[in-house]
Parts: structure tokens; C-alpha cells; sequence
């Protein structure tokens, strides 16, 4: 994702100013849901993003999915607010790395 599309949200107006990386638009087959593969998967990229120097690591679920809210917490992020993306309600998230 291209991180420069979160220049309209107010509160990532300093955290834009660093080096940051989007996570998301991933989904776990139904039959492989429940092993915490999202959150195996999202703490492997956020060790790489700490290893390439990423310094903000950004994220974002739907409200209602609880699965992926919880884990985006369980790695360390922040819900920031809710807001419209695509036409979709989203938790935005961000999580410091350095």
C-alpha cells in the first residue's frame, strides 16, 4: 500500500513524516482460521520492517472484525479512530517500531 493515501487523516500527519509501511488486505482460508496465523504473519513483517528501518508501521480492519482488531493489539498497535475508506468503515492503526 502506498502510505502517502493517509496524507488527508489529521492524526498521522507527523507519523507520515518518517519512514512507514502499511499492512493489510490479507485474509486466512476459513478452514485454517483460529491457528494465529494473521498474527504469526504480521509479526514476521513487522521484524522486517524493523530490520529495513521502517520506523511506522500502519494498519487497518473493519470494526467488526474482531479476529483482526484483536491481533493488530495483541502485535502492539494503537487504534487510532474510525473513519470511511473505500466506502467501508476501517479501524486505523498505528504502531511505532524504533
Amino acid at each position: 500500500h502506498d502510505v502517502r493515501a493517509y496524507s488527508n487523516q489529521p492524526e498521522l500527519q507527523e507519523t507520515l513524516l518518517h519512514k512507514c509501511a502499511e499492512i493489510g488486505e490479507c485474509m486466512v482460508l476459513p478452514s485454517h482460521r483460529g491457528q494465529s496465523l494473521m498474527l504469526k504473519l504480521n509479526t514476521l513483517l513487522k521484524n522486517e520492517a524493523k530490520r529495513m528501518g521502517i520506523e511506522y508501521m500502519l494498519a487497518t480492519a473493519h470494526p467488526e472484525n474482531t479476529y483482526s482488531n484483536h491481533s493488530l493489539l495483541q502485535l502492539g498497535f494503537i487504534r487510532i479512530k474510525t473513519f470511511t475508506r473505500c466506502g467501508l468503515p476501517r479501524n486505523l492503526y498505528v504502531m511505532r517500531l524504533s
